[in-house]
C-alpha cells in the first residue's frame, strides 16, 4: 500500500512548509513528481490551497490512477483546507484500496491557521480514520520528522 500523507490546516497553518521539509519541494505552490535523487523513489506532491482550491474532483481521481500505476512513486503528500477536496480524494482512495491515508491536523501556528476541523473530523470519521496531530508553533522539519516516523517514508 501507498501512503496518502494528508497535511490538513488553515490558511497560513504551515501546510506548505511542512511538505517542503517533508520532500525537498523547493515551491509552495506545486503539483508534480518530487525525485529522491539518492535512491531515485518519486512522491507526488498537491501543494498550494489556491491551486487544490480550484482543482475538479476528477482531476484528483486522475492524480490517484497516475500515482498507482507509476511502481517509482511511493505516495503521494497533499495539503488540504478545503473539505471538499478533501472528501473526494479519501473517498476515491478508499474505493483503490491501495492506499494508507494519514492525516495530519496542524494545530494554530504563529499565524493563525486554524482548520475547519469539526467539519474534517467528520468527513474522517464517515470514512473510519484517525487524525494525528501536529504542533502549528513547532519547526517545520520536526513536523516532516514526526510525519516520516508514523508513515514510514524515508526522510
Amino acid at each position: 500500500m501507498k501512503p496518502l500523507i494528508l497535511v490538513i490546516g488553515g490558511t497560513k497553518a504551515g501546510k506548505s512548509t511542512i511538505i517542503s521539509s517533508l520532500t525537498g519541494c523547493k515551491h509552495h505552490s506545486f503539483i508534480g513528481e518530487v525525485e529522491d535523487k539518492s535512491n531515485g523513489k518519486i512522491i507526488y506532491v498537491i501543494c498550494s490551497s489556491q491551486q487544490e482550491e480550484t482543482r475538479a474532483a476528477k482531476k484528483y481521481k486522475d492524480d490517484l490512477d497516475y500515482i498507482l500505476e507509476n511502481t517509482k512513486i511511493i505516495g503521494l503528500v497533499m495539503a488540504s483546507r478545503s473539505t471538499k477536496s478533501l472528501e473526494t480524494i479519501i473517498i476515491r482512495a478508499q474505493e483503490k484500496k491501495k492506499f494508507k491515508i494519514y492525516p495530519f491536523f496542524i494545530t494554530s501556528g504563529y499565524q493563525g491557521g486554524k482548520p475547519k476541523t469539526e467539519q474534517v473530523r467528520a468527513i474522517l470519521h464517515r470514512c473510519h480514520i484517525r487524525p494525528h496531530i501536529l504542533d502549528g508553533k513547532r519547526f517545520a522539519f520536526l513536523n516532516a520528522a514526526e510525519i516520516c516516523k508514523i508513515t514510514g517514508i524515508p526522510n
